[in-house]
């Protein structure tokens, strides 16, 4: 998640897809397109980077490394006589978010995952400075990991991520505002 005020507020999405057979209507990096961009995730509060931030060779290590972590941690939580399928659960590095579906945060110094992140905000930071004059565009990261969703996991329902006191606070202030990029 990124954010452009201290606290959160209303949550959007900006989703980096990792194919290059999307058709781009404006060219990448161009002003118009960040403003186009700009202009979905503010009205629709969503809106899809289609250019690949990511090569497909980096996405599979990613793909591969995240699934060797998920289950690790699987295994530690078994240990800890959990049951890391039914239960629900939450630790620092993984959260049990339903039935066959984890949030697993991937170590800040891991080079892989930072060059993700790296990529995301990057590709992110243009697009939300357009929505915010200035002095009020500063892009930090709030936290950052993977979700995995193994076979049998349910279609995941429309949520909010934040709680209803920063619901109240981006009511007051339009420039509070949390960004998640996938």
């Amino acid at each position: 998640s990124l954010s452009c005020c201290s606290g959160g507020g209303v949550c959007r999405m900006m989703w980096f897809l990792p194919v290059s057979s999307v058709l781009n209507v404006v060219p990448s990096g161009s002003a118009s397109r960040t403003a186009q961009l700009a202009a979905e995730l503010s009205t629709f509060g969503l809106t899809v980077l289609c250019e690949p931030q990511l090569d497909g060779a980096q996405v599979e290590r990613l793909r591969q490394h995240s699934s060797e972590r998920l289950d690790w941690l699987l295994g530690e939580i078994t240990n800890a006589d959990v049951d890391p399928v039914e239960q629900h659960y939450t630790f620092t590095e993984i959260a049990h978010r339903q039935r066959m579906r984890w949030d697993v945060r991937l170590p800040e110094g891991d080079a892989l995952w930072a060059t993700a992140c790296d990529a995301a905000i990057a590709a992110a930071t243009p697009v939300i400075q357009h929505l915010h004059p200035p002095e009020a565009a500063h892009v930090r990261t709030l936290m950052s990991g993977v979700l995995i969703s193994r076979p049998g996991a349910t279609a995941q329902r429309w949520h909010v991520d934040c709680d209803a006191a920063h619901l109240e606070r981006a009511a007051a202030d339009p420039h509070c505002r949390i960004y998640n990029a996938f």
